[in-house]
């Protein structure tokens, strides 16, 4: 499990898990004037808003992000910008943090992170919002439970092996014997 550190521009606070690491949310939920108007052009107008508002948002969460690539910490960029920090608990892809609750596509992007590349490539998107992200230490699995695990997967990624090997010669045997299926059951 790793522990990462949280940074938040605008919208409620976010708190960290086992990975370490920094990140930045801004609620995108802006609206104009104009969005308020009645009927088709008030929900035109109120999308126009939302877009823009998620375009700032985003091109904010990138700019923290870019900033702290060039200071190498994502909590002193997040000081030089005033947006508040946070620095996360350890946390796993099977006791994910259940504040931050992260969603599949980002919560993987956010285990590619390694020491040597500590930033994703641009913010992630985070319900209505975007969060910068900074590794801050990576532990790898426990030895005892690593070995414990090894038998029991390998012989059922073998099992799975097996079983495909199986099923492509039987489909090729088919093909080569002209057999045709007129009616699955």
């Amino acid at each position: 499990m790793d522990p990462f550190t949280l940074a938040l521009l605008g919208g409620s606070a976010l708190a960290s898990g086992g990975l370490s690491y920094m990140g930045s949310q801004r609620a995108a939920g802006a609206q104009s004037a104009a969005a308020q108007q009645s009927g088709m052009l008030g929900l035109i107008a109120q999308q126009q808003a939302q877009e823009q508002a998620r375009q700032m948002a985003e091109q904010e969460a990138n700019q923290l992000l870019q900033l702290a690539g060039e200071l190498n910490s994502l909590d002193e960029a997040a000081k030089r910008k005033h947006v508040p920090a946070k620095k996360s608990q350890e946390f796993s892809r099977i006791q994910p943090d259940e504040t931050l609750r992260l969603q599949p596509p980002t919560l993987n992007e956010v285990f590619l992170l390694l020491p040597s590349s500590p930033f994703p490539m641009a913010a992630l998107a985070v319900g209505n919002g975007y969060l910068s992200c900074q590794l801050l230490s990576r532990n790898g699995p426990d030895p005892e439970t690593l070995s414990e695990q090894r038998a029991p997967t390998w012989k059922k990624l073998y099992e799975e092996k097996q079983a495909q090997i199986w099923k492509l010669w039987l489909e090729h045997q088919r093909q080569k014997a002209g057999v045709q299926l007129l009616q699955k059951l």
